[in-house]
């Protein structure tokens, strides 16, 4: 099924590779009626990005896979930190998604009649949105299984 999203769009998650945890990822977000777009390396798949014109969001993608700091989904993590972390991204995803409906609902409803009730909750969603940034799995024992040191709430 071809579908189109637009690059801003944060109600569509992103998985990069079709293996046992990304694939097993996006088949879980999809039953549960999120949108997914599962990339997986490959020659065949990266030549149809091309022809679809997405092939600068792709470089974007690995750009930022390349660099990122989940640790926890990387050869070498212990298979329990691996879906501890994947749980935690969907529940953060889930959260944030729910964060930004409630964001436009509420900059509609100042654009018809501005309240301070209303600016007040914009810049408590706001400041939410921004604490969810960089969140990492900050539970007892979480990545021990994987010789990281844990942190404990």
């Amino acid at each position: 099924m071809t579908k189109t999203f637009e690059l801003k769009d944060d109600s569509v998650v992103v998985v990069i590779g079709s293996g046992a945890g990304g694939g097993t990822l996006s088949n879980e977000l999809a039953q549960r009626g999120i949108s997914v777009v599962c990339l997986e390396a490959g020659p065949r798949l990266e030549e149809e990005i091309e022809k679809t014109g997405l092939g600068a969001f792709l470089s974007r993608l690995e750009g930022m896979a390349a660099h990122a700091n989940l640790w926890s989904v990387r050869k070498g993590a212990a298979a329990a930190d691996a879906a501890v972390s994947l749980r935690q991204v969907l529940s953060l995803h889930r959260k944030v998604s729910t964060l930004n409906r409630e964001l436009r609902a509420v900059e509609r409803r100042l654009a018809d009649d501005p309240c301070e009730e209303d600016q007040a909750r914009l810049a408590e969603i706001r400041a939410q949105l921004s604490a969810i940034d960089g969140t990492e799995a900050s539970l007892e024992g979480f990545g021990s299984m994987s010789g990281r040191m844990s942190r404990a709430l």
